[in-house]
């Protein structure tokens, strides 16, 4: 309940207080449990990297990264979203600059130094998954590599 009336502030900034969008920038958000939360359509634009929301798709993460670390469920939620995302929309995961952090775009913080530590060992292991998936098997030690965990729509 915690994440959802964070959702709903969120979604209460975006579209109310601050921006008057039609729900909030990203298009998902995992919370602390690795639940996902899903926002704007991976179709729509997104409104998560003022002037550079073209070609990309915008996923936070509940939390204060410059103080905690991400938790397993986040870590392994994050990996597998965006491999799906990549497998779905023929992204190319090889690429040094698939994933991006907010502050490559704009000047901020976020999403954190223990995100950005994180960050090289998710690029890393979301081209490995990919590779494998795109090639019709599934990952070491997985018997089901993706089921969503909750998809839960921000709006209304």
């Amino acid at each position: 309940s915690d994440s959802i009336m964070a959702m709903r502030g969120y979604q209460a900034d975006h579209m109310v207080r601050e921006h008057q969008w039609g729900d909030i920038g990203y298009h998902f958000v995992i919370d602390s449990a690795g639940r996902v939360f899903e926002g704007r359509h991976a179709d729509v634009l997104g409104a998560h990297a003022g002037g550079a929301n073209r070609d990309n798709i915008g996923i936070a993460v509940m939390g204060n990264y410059n103080v905690d670390d991400l938790n397993e469920p986040q870590k392994t939620t994050l990996r597998r979203l965006i491999t799906f995302l990549a497998l779905r929309y023929g992204s190319d995961t090889a690429r040094q600059d698939f994933i991006q952090p907010h502050k490559h775009y704009n000047s901020t913080d976020c999403p954190g130094a223990h995100v950005m530590t994180f960050l090289q060992e998710l690029r890393r292991q979301v081209n490995g998954e990919a590779f494998v998936l795109a090639s019709g098997q599934r990952p070491e030690g997985s018997s089901s590599w993706f089921v969503p965990l909750a998809i839960v729509s921000a709006k209304g």
